[in-house]
């Protein structure tokens, strides 16, 4: 399924998705970001201001996959864009 990011900026086709805890230097702060780990490269799609924010928005990735997947098999269900756009936080 492809990924738009949250900032638009990029659009993935993504295998892997990963919560990965992301810390501002400064202010010490702690975000979680949903990453697409891609050989060497790390890909932010979306920056959360908790976990669970974070999970809820990996869960509709699934359930988005999910329905794209089913639509594959029974088109006649009707028609499902396969981009998912990352909320914004």
């Amino acid at each position: 399924m492809f990924i738009r990011s949250q900032n638009k900026a990029s659009l993935i086709n993504s295998k892997s998705l990963h919560i990965a805890e992301k810390t501002n230097n400064e202010t010490e702060k702690v975000d979680f970001a949903i990453v697409e780990m891609e050989a060497e490269y790390r890909i932010d799609l979306g920056v959360f201001e908790t976990k669970s924010r974070a999970i809820k928005v990996l869960d509709e990735i699934q359930n988005a996959i999910w329905e794209t997947e089913r639509m594959k098999l029974f088109p006649q269900d009707g028609f499902v864009s396969p981009i998912y756009q990352m909320p914004e936080k």
